[in-house]
């Protein structure tokens, strides 16, 4: 069994005892304390009040023990009961206020004393581990429910990605650094590391301040630099970070009670992600706040990371430098634009990291994050700035070096852009600045609306009427001749092929594969009196108001949906994770969740090269970057977008091209159904697809 899964399986059985005294009445409110650590709301809050007091009870008596071995003054940890009265006597001799007790430490204090000595029987297995503040931040994410932490934006920073961000704003040993939502400390820990290795071993954790309005967090960061670094403590804050100032300038209005924090040489950062309508209490207050401070002033559907950036500039000392982790969604958002455009005012931006998939910023938070790289020299007016798009695997000495050299076109994990600063347009969506040469390069494409007509698919007005199973067709003996197969939804799709086999196992599985589709052969609306069982059945959607709902009202007769011919090509619209394109061989037709697209004429292995190409790494970031984007990193792909997207023109490929892209895209079907091989797959295809279009760039040239 790992460390962490030891320590979690501990923690989880010290918090079983711990949930037991707490239905018992105590003076701790779990609501109070959830209030605090951001967590309100939470589906079990006993449970997870009683898991965290465990986790806090092992960290903070490491902590304890940790600086009773630099100090004569402490005692070792005795008894439950007396760890207030020891907390706060070991916060006052080190003047460590992660020591400082609160509502966890007095609900400890109810433990018998065998689950008290378990946790303390397993400090060494913390303290021994390879890295302590990795460790923890892991085992925080395994105690705290994801759900949970997403509410106020808590994700721990990864290895690489907290490295590439030490690794650029850390420029001497003995920097002074900052970090705002210092959460687990892995940032630090990262620029402690970075430190520790420009000063030949020599550097101090003291030179880290942290902020975080988490009491837990603050004993997070805490244990885990004080245990990487053999002793001495950082200067953790427990405050909003929104409540901090430079000293001397403690009356801005909106703070309450200000925090004074130093200027420093860097900033570093991967501020809380909470969402614009989680700031409702605070939002008047945060945009007095920032406007004093830094001039900025904000709109209303600004999030709270927006805040952090440009709250941190104050404390930065000239030349600093500053690198945050935050959803690219700045860059191509109305609110972002002024952030964009104070960002341009206040420092030379010397890059910006988008992490498409290359490298993994953080598990679970449902966005496209950045990494914005900045310097505070506003007076390097032609300085350059790097946009990377990071799309296939590099670590971080790639990504630096790549930064390094200014480059502009693909690179070995995506693509880049260099600009002069004076360049950058703030009402611009800097997204671009990463893809509109990748898409002006690929040769003779064509936009996919001139080899294809795109439309919507069926809107009913009711579905569940108008969608039929076999069961429904029994029922009223309804003639096949007034139906049609239809596909309602793509989830479940096991391959990039809707075939005969597929369709029925969905039929045979109960789902509703038919629309009613009363037309005749020449395109004409039947009859309702055609048919007995047609007739039986539109009296029947009559009766549950199928015909009173406002689509149905506009169509004569109101039973007869739009008219449409079976598509060659069926592709999803909204998406978080890429647009999908399936051919259709089961001549289904679709609802309006899904685009219908006829191609012009062209044959079936033709279609499917098509489809290898729409499929791939190209067409993807393509089709990414053409997209409209809305919450949550959602991606919605509209007609007109889509018939923007080039494409392969099959006309100018020759037999080969077109069967060796075809039989891409058979392999990768194939792969998909079986479960295996996908990936493998997927890189097959996207290599054939760039040798075609290296091929078509040498003959256009």
């Amino acid at each position: 069994m790992s460390d962490v899964a030891t320590l979690c399986s501990v923690v989880e059985d010290v918090g079983h005892t711990i949930r037991e005294e707490i239905r018992s009445p105590t003076t701790v409110e779990t609501d109070t304390v959830l209030d605090r650590l951001g967590l309100e709301g939470i589906d079990s809050p006993d449970e997870t009040v009683s898991v965290l007091c465990a986790f806090n009870l092992l960290l903070k008596s490491t902590l304890y023990r940790s600086h009773r071995e630099a100090s004569e003054e402490l005692e070792p940890l005795a008894r439950p009961e007396t760890l207030v009265s020891e907390f706060e006597t070991a916060a006052a001799e080190t003047d460590d206020n992660a020591l400082d007790p609160w509502e966890l430490d007095e609900l400890a204090t109810l433990l018998d004393t065998a689950a008290f000595e378990q946790l303390l029987d397993h400090r060494d297995t913390l303290a021994d581990t390879d890295s302590p503040t990795q460790t923890i931040g892991e085992l925080f994410e395994k105690l705290v429910a994801q759900s949970a932490r997403r509410r106020q934006g808590q994700f721990y920073t990864s290895r690489p990605v907290s490295e590439l961000m030490a690794r650029w704003a850390v420029c001497d040993g003995d920097d002074t650094v900052l970090d705002p939502g210092v959460g687990t400390g892995v940032l630090s820990a990262s620029v402690f590391e970075v430190k520790r290795h420009r000063s030949g071993g020599t550097a101090s954790v003291e030179d880290l301040y942290g902020v975080d309005l988490s009491p837990l967090a603050v004993t997070m960061a805490a244990t885990g630099l004080t245990l990487d670094n053999g002793g001495s403590t950082p200067d953790l804050a427990e405050t909003d970070f929104m409540d901090t100032c430079v000293p001397g300038s403690e009356t801005t209005i909106g703070q309450r009670n200000p925090v004074a924090l130093p200027k420093v040489d860097a900033v570093v950062s991967n501020p809380p992600y909470s969402r614009s309508g989680a700031l409702d209490d605070d939002r008047k207050r945060f945009n007095q706040i920032v406007d004093a401070r830094a001039g900025l002033s904000v709109t209303e559907h600004t999030p709270l990371y927006v805040y952090f950036f440009a709250h941190a500039t104050q404390f930065l000392r000239e030349g600093g430098r500053m690198a945050f982790l935050t959803p690219a969604r700045f860059c191509d958002t109305n609110y972002g634009e002024r952030l964009r455009s104070f960002l341009l005012e206040q420092f030379h931006v010397r890059g910006v990291v988008f992490l498409e998939s290359g490298l993994e910023a953080f598990a679970g938070a449902r966005v496209t994050p950045c990494v914005t790289l900045l310097e505070r020299d506003p007076g390097e007016t032609n300085a350059a700035t790097t946009f990377l798009s990071v799309e296939h695997e590099a670590d971080p000495t790639a990504i630096l070096d790549c930064l390094e050299a200014e480059p502009s076109g693909s690179t070995a994990f995506g693509y880049a852009r260099t600009l002069e600063q004076p360049e950058l347009s703030a009402d611009e969506d800097w997204r671009n600045y990463v893809r509109p040469d990748s898409l002006d390069s690929l040769p003779e494409l064509r936009p996919f609306g001139e080899i294809a007509e795109i439309k919507r698919g069926i809107a009913t007005g009711m579905n569940d009427f108008f969608c039929l199973t076999r069961a429904d067709i029994e029922e009223y003996g309804l003639d096949r001749e007034y139906l049609a197969r239809i596909l309602r939804r793509t989830d479940g799709m096991d391959a990039l092929r809707v075939d005969e086999d597929h369709w029925e196992r969905r039929r045979d599985a109960g789902e509703a594969v038919w629309l009613l589709y009363c037309y005749d052969e020449d395109g004409n609306p039947v009859e309702r009196d055609a048919d007995e069982s047609l007739a039986a059945y539109l009296d029947y959607g009559e009766e549950v108001g199928a015909r009173d709902t406002h689509l149905a009202g506009s169509r004569s007769p109101w039973y007869a949906v739009d008219r449409r011919d079976v598509p060659d090509i069926l592709a999803t619209y909204m998406s978080k994770s890429g647009f999908d394109f399936y051919v259709n061989e089961a001549d289904v037709r679709t609802l309006n969740n899904l685009h219908n697209v006829y191609l012009h004429e062209i044959e079936a292995d033709a279609v499917e090269a098509v489809l290898a190409y729409l499929n791939s790494s190209v067409a993807d970031r393509v089709t990414r970057h053409l997209s409209r984007k809305y919450a949550d990193d959602l991606g919605k792909l509209e007609i007109s977008d889509l018939e923007e997207v080039p494409v392969i023109d099959p006309e100018r490929l020759t037999e080969s091209q077109v069967a060796a892209l075809s039989s891409a895209f058979d392999r990768l079907c194939d792969s998909i159904a079986a479960g295996e091989g996908v990936e493998e797959s997927r890189a097959e295809l996207d290599a054939v697809v760039e040798e075609t279009l290296d091929r078509l760039a040498s003959l256009a040239a």
